[in-house]
C-alpha cells in the first residue's frame, strides 16, 4: 500500500452514532428488564490524509461505512437477529467487569452481580468495539476533540411519587411533569492494548494484556435547552442522594424505602472520570496539551509495513448509577458524535497503567457446623477487579449478618478496597472474611 505523508498533525476521524431507544416507562436502573432496544444505529468512522483506521487490524482505510460497524458491533454482541439490545450496567473501573443491580435474589439487600458471558442466548448489554490506528510518522498521539458531543431529543415524564430529583430544587411531586434525557446517563471509555508485532497483518494483532483506559462523562449539547431542573445531574466521581436512588428509595417505601447508599459507598464508581473540559481544542493541536489525556499513542512500529500502530477498545453503556437513569431515558433518542485529532504533542495527563498480572485468593470462613456457603469459596480477583463488593453469606436455615474483616466481627466489610490487607500463604496473597451467622 502507497505511504502515507503526514504533513500536518491536525487529522481528523469523526464517529457518528444515532440510536432511537424504546422501552417500559418505570425506572431503568431498578425494574427486572431494563432493555434498551436500539431501533436506530447509525455510524460513521473517518480519517483524513496521514493516517488510517480499521475494525479489525487488518483492513485499513480512511472511511468505515456505517454497514460495517453495525455487524461489527452485532458480531461482540452476538446478536444473530434482530436489534442491538442494551441494558443499564455500571463499572468500578470503567472498562471491565460489569455488573447489575440485583434486588430480588437475596432480600432486602441489593446486590451487584456480575453479567453473564455474551452468548446468543444472552446478547452483550453494552457497545464495544475495537479500533486500529496506523500512521507512517512517529510519535503521534490520538485525542478526542472538543468536536465530540452527545445529545438526545430528552422525553416528557410524570412522576409517580414524591422524591428528591436535584441537588438544588427540593423534591418533585407526584403528576410534575420532567424531561428525562438518554444523553445524561452515557459513560465511555477507551481502553489500550499492547499490538503484538507477530500478529500485525491478522486479525485483531492485540496481546491479551490491556495497558490503560481514559473514562469519560460528556455534558450533554441539548437541542431546545431545558429547564434548569431538567438539565444533567453530573455523577462524576460520587453516588447522589437524590435522582434516581432517591426514586428508588421512595418507590420501595417511602422514607422507610431501602436506601442504596446504606449499602454502596462511592467506590462503586471508577476513579479519573474525564469531563469537557479535557477535550482538545482541533484547533490547538501544535500546543501543550495540559489537562489533557490521549486516548492512544501510536507506538508499535512494523518495520515491514513502515506504520506505527495504536489500538482501543472503544465501550459506550447507559450508566445505572446516573442521578437521571430513568426507564424513561429508554424512549428518547440518543445521538453520540466522536471526533478524534492526530498530534504530535504529549499528553498532560497519563492514565494509570493496568496491573493486569497481580491476583488475590478471597477465602469466606465461617462456622463450619453451620452448614455450607451457597457460593463459590474460595475465588480469585485480579487487582484491576477491586474493589470487590461480596454476595451475602447464605446457608440454609441460617441469618447472614455480614462479612467481617476479623472473627471477633468488629470491623465490618463491605468491600475488598483497592488496596486490600492480605497474608502471603505459600505464592499466593490471600484475603480473609469471616462471616456473621445466626440460628
Amino acid at each position: 500500500m502507497q505511504q502515507l505523508s503526514l504533513r500536518k498533525k491536525h487529522i481528523f476521524f469523526p464517529i457518528l452514532l444515532i440510536l432511537l431507544s424504546i422501552g417500559a416507562l418505570t425506572f431503568a436502573w431498578f425494574t427486572l428488564t431494563p432493555k434498551v432496544n436500539v431501533e436506530k444505529f447509525e455510524a460513521e468512522i473517518k480519517a483524513a490524509s496521514g493516517i488510517e483506521v480499521s475494525l479489525d487490524g487488518v483492513k485499513f482505510v480512511n472511511h468505515i461505512s456505517n454497514e460495517d460497524i453495525i455487524n461489527q458491533i452485532k458480531t461482540n454482541l452476538h446478536i444473530t437477529n434482530g436489534k442491538i439490545v442494551l441494558d443499564a450496567v455500571t463499572t468500578a473501573n470503567g472498562y471491565d467487569n460489569y455488573k447489575k443491580l440485583d434486588r430480588t435474589s437475596y432480600p432486602g439487600i441489593p446486590v451487584l452481580k456480575s453479567i453473564e458471558k455474551a452468548d446468543e442466548d444472552n446478547p452483550g448489554k453494552w457497545i464495544w468495539f475495537y479500533l486500529y490506528f496506523r500512521t507512517p510518522e512517529p510519535d503521534i498521539w490520538a485525542y478526542l476533540t472538543s468536536d465530540t458531543y452527545v445529545t438526545s431529543d430528552g422525553w416528557l415524564w410524570y412522576s409517580d411519587v414524591e422524591y428528591r430529583d436535584t441537588l438544588s430544587f427540593g423534591n418533585i411531586a407526584p403528576g410534575k411533569s420532567k424531561m428525562i434525557y438518554s444523553a445524561n446517563c452515557l459513560r465511555m471509555s477507551f481502553l489500550t492494548y499492547d499490538i503484538d508485532e507477530t500478529k500485525i497483518g491478522s486479525n485483531h494483532p492485540i496481546s491479551d494484556n490491556f495497558k490503560s483506559a481514559v473514562i469519560y462523562e460528556l455534558d450533554p449539547l441539548y437541542k431546545v435547552k431545558p429547564n434548569l431542573r431538567d438539565e444533567n445531574q453530573r455523577l462524576d466521581k460520587a453516588l447522589k442522594p437524590y435522582g434516581s436512588i432517591d426514586y428508588f428509595r421512595a418507590k420501595r417505601g417511602n422514607n422507610n424505602g431501602i436506601n442504596l447508599l446504606d449499602f454502596f459507598t462511592n467506590d462503586v464508581l471508577p476513579e479519573g472520570v474525564l469531563n469537557n473540559a479535557h477535550l482538545v481544542d482541533a484547533g490547538k493541536l501544535d500546543e501543550a496539551m495540559i489537562g489533557k489525556a490521549a486516548v492512544v499513542k501510536l507506538d508499535t512500529y512494523h518495520e515491514e509495513s513502515g506504520y506505527y500502530y495504536g489500538a482501543v477498545k472503544t465501550q459506550m453503556w447507559i450508566e445505572g448509577w446516573d442521578p437521571d437513569c430513568y426507564d424513561a431515558i429508554l424512549k428518547d433518542r440518543l445521538k453520540i458524535r466522536l471526533f478524534f485529532a492526530a498530534s504530535s504533542q504529549a499528553p498532560g495527563i497519563i492514565p494509570a497503567e493496568i496491573d493486569s498480572k497481580t491476583e488475590y485468593t478471597i477465602e469466606y470462613i465461617h462456622d463450619a457446623a453451620a452448614g455450607l456457603l451457597t457460593h463459590e469459596n474460595p475465588i480469585t480477583v485480579k487487582k484491576y477487579e477491586l474493589p470487590y463488593f461480596p454476595l451475602p453469606g447464605l446457608i440454609e436455615n441460617r441469618s447472614f449478618h455480614g462479612w467481617y474483616w476479623d472473627e471477633s466481627y468488629e470491623n465490618s466489610c463491605k468491600f475488598i478496597p483497592k488496596d486490600p490487607d492480605y497474608v502471603i500463604i505459600g505464592d499466593k496473597k490471600v484475603i480473609r472474611l469471616y462471616a456473621k451467622i445466626s440460628g
